[in-house]
């Protein structure tokens, strides 16, 4: 599962640094997952703000499975 989502949010950073106006990108995204396993945006390295939109469309494809509570997946940017 961890590809998948580090493929889906990767290309929205690989998009950002072709139509540079993502420099030099780094720190951490952070995603809200509620407890039934649907997924929002959290925070954002500002380095990344350009992603943002990017990053929101394909958080709704990204689901985890139900755990009766909620909680934050960070991804971290390399």
């Amino acid at each position: 599962m961890s590809r998948r989502i580090s493929a889906r949010i990767g290309h929205c950073f690989t998009l950002c640094r072709e139509q540079n106006t993502c420099r030099e990108p780094h720190g951490v995204v952070v995603f809200d997952v509620a407890a039934d396993g649907a997924t929002s945006l959290g925070t954002i390295d500002p380095s990344v703000a350009a992603a943002r939109t990017c990053l929101a469309r394909e958080t709704q494809f990204v689901r985890f499975p139900a755990t009766g509570g909620s909680f934050p997946f960070q991804f971290t940017i390399r």
